[in-house]
């Protein structure tokens, strides 16, 4: 059936397909690894396709087979009906058998009695009526000779007529009972040609249903290679993944243990990262409402001031990403520092910057040093934290 060859050549292609997709497991790259997974995703979601189609033909196959059993009872139905006229017609063969056997048994003793008549002519001579009748004595001999001549006579052809009425008959018989065997030869005969029908119909819905079982299984069979397959990388880009994720660690590590090592300043933990300003805790304003040193107005300050010594070091709180790295007329030269899910810092007044946006920085990395720039009475860091953008109180994050 076409649809089972197409349905075949599928698989033979799709099974190609799983054999390439295999052998790039060993790339490093999780970007190439991805785009293969999504690929063997797509050629997955393409063979349940393909099952589901299969599913439809099966379903119009089993109705198709439906249809053949509906066949297969007709024409046993048929067959039996067959069985039926060949018994009734067998039976009145047998029937006309036994009267042609009788006819002919009725035909020989005929016959025998004709022969019989024959040889008594033929031993007797041939009668002569005429002078049978004129030797008659008188009227009442003549009258009964020819009464006895008659007899005789009516006889004899009584006997012939009977042989040949036999004859006739017998004849009829065997004409009938070659047409009853003709049409019984018929009937077995078309019997035999709807049997040999059923069989065909019997052998195509097992074929078909069997290529349809094997074409569905082939599927599967395929569906699940390429889901393994695809499982396998999977797992692969997780083993990446976390590598990476553990060589940034290790990075990062190796980074603030440079920066403790190089003597310059010591790395303090405070909350959950460490002490943005190495060489100073004198925090001289906390977050909240206060005067102005400047202006001397109410204002509310959104930071942690720390002072420290002019050109000191500043430190990154947490690791992360620098999102800016600028100067601004109150923060002076300032950085901010992404550290995932929401959460940033802000170091301000810097007197120079040591990083720039884009760079992935350590905790306890060395970002910039202490100054006065922007709007700022005199050396010290303004250290703010934020969640979403905005400004909360950063003590907690110090552990102050």
């Amino acid at each position: 059936m076409n649809f089972t060859r197409n349905i075949a050549s599928s698989l033979v292609l799709s099974l190609g397909i799983t054999s390439l997709v295999v052998s790039p497991m060993s790339a490093e790259s999780i970007s190439d690894l991805q785009d293969q997974q999504a690929s063997i995703d797509a050629s997955i979601e393409q063979k349940k396709s393909e099952l589901d189609t299969n599913a439809t033909q099966k379903n119009a196959t089993l109705a198709k087979m439906k249809e053949i059993n509906d066949s297969i009872n007709t024409t046993e139905q048929k067959i039996a009906s067959f069985a039926t006229q060949i018994t009734d017609q067998e039976a009145a063969i047998e029937k006309t058998n036994k009267e042609i056997a009788a006819t002919e048994s009725k035909l020989e003793k005929a016959q025998g009695d004709l022969n019989d008549r024959l040889v008594t002519i033929y031993k007797d001579g041939q009668v002569n009526y005429l002078d049978a009748l004129l030797q008659a004595e008188d009227l009442s001999d003549f009258l009964t000779r020819f009464e006895y001549l008659s007899y005789i006579a009516k006889r004899d052809k009584d006997l012939v007529d009977s042989v040949s009425e036999t004859k006739a008959q017998l004849d009829n018989q065997k004409a009938t009972l070659e047409q009853q065997l003709n049409s019984l030869n018929a009937l077995k005969t078309e019997e035999e040609s709807v049997k040999s029908l059923l069989q065909d119909q019997q052998a195509t819905q097992e074929s078909v249903y069997a290529e349809l079982e094997k074409d569905e299984d082939a599927l599967k069979e395929n569906i699940s290679v390429m889901q393994q397959t695809s499982e396998e990388i999977g797992d692969k880009i997780v083993a990446l993944q976390k590598e990476a994720e553990e060589a940034a660690k290790a990075s990062e590590a190796a980074k603030a243990a440079k920066a403790v090592s190089n003597g310059k300043y010591e790395i303090k933990s405070a909350g959950n990262g460490v002490w943005p300003a190495p060489e100073s805790t004198a925090v001289t304003s906390s977050y909240g409402g206060r005067s102005h040193p400047i202006g001397g107005s109410y204002n509310f300050h959104l930071g942690t001031d720390i002072a420290a010594p002019y050109g000191s070091p500043i430190i990154a709180y947490q690791a992360g990403t620098v999102i800016i790295a600028e100067y601004h007329w109150s923060y002076g030269n300032y950085v901010v520092i992404d550290h995932g899910n929401g959460f940033s810092t802000l170091y301000a007044h810097q007197s120079a910057l040591y990083v720039k946006v884009g760079d992935t920085v350590a905790a306890g990395q060395q970002i910039g040093a202490i100054g006065s720039t922007g709007s700022s009475t005199g050396p010290h860091l303004h250290f703010e934290t934020r969640i979403n953008g905005s400004v909360t109180d950063a003590a907690p994050y110090l552990g102050i």
